[in-house]
């Protein structure tokens, strides 16, 4: 079990590290422990760490990969009724209790890589592993804006895809865990790091020699306390996972329902294959997501396994195993694809975007009932055909509420049995790359 410290920021007292105990009522979360033996050669071991692997900081704690350089999980604790606003500010440093040496430096995130005289553009950003934001809590604006600037350390970073939705990401717990309001006090313990993948992109610098891993994707833990009960336990959890390589995703279980830049809601027993991390029998027995096939035939109707489930927004989400399943059609699979989009047409833009929807078989199938949706809860519900090969325009008054958002969206398509047929994002920095007035084409993603 984690020791208990605490320090002053500006007279008041804030605790340095993570808290097992952080969720009170009886509840102790403890930081996921590397299992696979390849994970535990890696892990960082130093003098200056406590008790040899953890590197404390205001609120969290991180144990690190030696080998990448990158942190194996980010430990925090967010307490949801202290959150204060604060403009978002800080400087990067390096982790003195880490070594230099052992994490990641800034060249390897700049916009622009030089190789042999060439400067190429970055495609990695610096991926805040505990954000900024979910760290600005605490007794006053002061103290919580000296702890959200405590994550400014190369410890706390690792190289995420500039394409990545990131502020989907880092606002998880407050926009899609939070509205669901399944916690009694507030208090969450979060648990996120990088997924590595056997084809993981390599990060080149000509200058060194030191080449950097790019993960395959990022994971999150969301545990809390539940004022009822299920199944005898009070401890709630929730496990997301997001993926940024399409190449390392080939070798994931599961990757023939996944798609990068979009999160999913997956099973403790999945995470701990793809991390090598053991998370306990408490939090896997608490998270709702169904992974063993005998679980799953006592569903009506019955999904696919391991579960994995595309989350727009909170209305999404499996809180319970009693939750109404939908299921996923595997992606290769699927007989209708959102194919392109109007998003950004020349003013004016009201009544002018589409959707354009791909009959990929051999027979006409029939939308009656279907619906699209977004983020945001706007839809369209679909009526008519579509033939073989032909392609579906939902447009003018049939798009409905829907909305496609200049500064990044998602559409989710469900056919009539609620079946999520395919789904599909795109952010703001992809859509600079298309012309007002020229459709964006979702599997090229231009």
């Amino acid at each position: 079990m984690l020791k208990s410290f605490m320090t002053l920021h500006l007279g008041a007292e804030m605790p340095l590290g993570y808290s097992e105990t952080f969720l009170e009522n009886g509840l102790r979360v403890p930081i996921p422990k590397p299992k696979h033996p390849d994970l535990i050669s890696q892990m960082l071991r130093r003098e200056a760490l406590d008790e040899g692997i953890y590197s404390h900081h205001t609120n969290f704690t991180l144990t690190m990969n030696g080998q990448h350089r990158q942190l194996i999980v980010a430990a925090h604790n967010i307490d949801q009724t202290a959150y204060k606003k604060a403009a978002r500010s800080g400087s990067w440093s390096f982790d003195d209790a880490v070594g230099k040496d052992n994490q990641v430096p800034a060249v390897y995130y700049d916009e622009d890589i030089v190789s042999y005289g060439q400067s190429v553009p970055n495609d990695f950003d610096k991926g805040h592993m505990v954000p900024f934001a979910n760290a600005r809590h605490g007794p006053d604006v002061d103290a919580a804006l000296l702890a959200a600037k405590e994550t400014y350390v190369w410890s706390n970073c690792s190289p995420q895809h500039r394409n990545l939705n990131q502020s989907e990401w880092v606002y998880l717990e407050r926009y899609i865990v939070r509205p669901l309001k399944l916690d009694s006090n507030g208090k969450l313990c979060v648990f996120t790091g990088p997924i590595w993948g056997a084809l993981d992109r390599t990060i080149y610098v000509s200058s060194r020699n030191d080449p950097v891993r790019a993960p395959a994707g990022f994971f999150k833990v969301i545990c809390f306390h539940m004022a009822e009960a299920v199944r005898g336990s009070h401890l709630g959890v929730l496990t997301f996972a997001i993926f940024q390589d399409k190449e390392a995703l080939r070798t994931k279980a599961g990757g023939a329902v996944i798609k990068t830049d979009r999160k999913y809601q997956v099973t403790i027993a999945q995470l701990q294959e793809w991390t090598g991390l053991d998370f306990g029998p408490e939090i896997a027995d608490a998270n709702p997501m169904i992974y063993n096939p005998s679980t799953a035939r006592r569903i009506n109707p019955p999904v696919r396994t391991p579960e994995v489930v595309p989350i727009g927004n909170s209305s999404d989400v499996m809180t319970h195993l009693e939750s109404t399943r939908s299921g996923q059609q595997i992606l290769a699979q699927r007989e209708i694809s959102i194919s392109s989009a109007m998003i950004r047409p020349r003013s004016p833009e009201k009544g002018h975007e589409w959707v354009s929807l791909l009959n990929r078989t051999e027979h006409e199938i029939d939308l009656t009932g279907w619906v699209l949706r977004s983020k945001s809860g706007r839809s369209a519900t679909l009526n008519g055909s579509v033939a073989a090969g032909r392609v579906h325009v939902i447009e003018g008054k049939k798009m409905g509420t829907l909305r496609l958002g200049n500064q990044g969206g998602d559409l989710m398509l469900r056919n009539s049995n609620n079946l999520v047929v395919d789904h599909v994002t795109w952010t703001r920095k992809a859509l600079l790359h298309v012309g007002p007035g020229i459709s964006y084409e979702f599997e090229l993603g231009r």
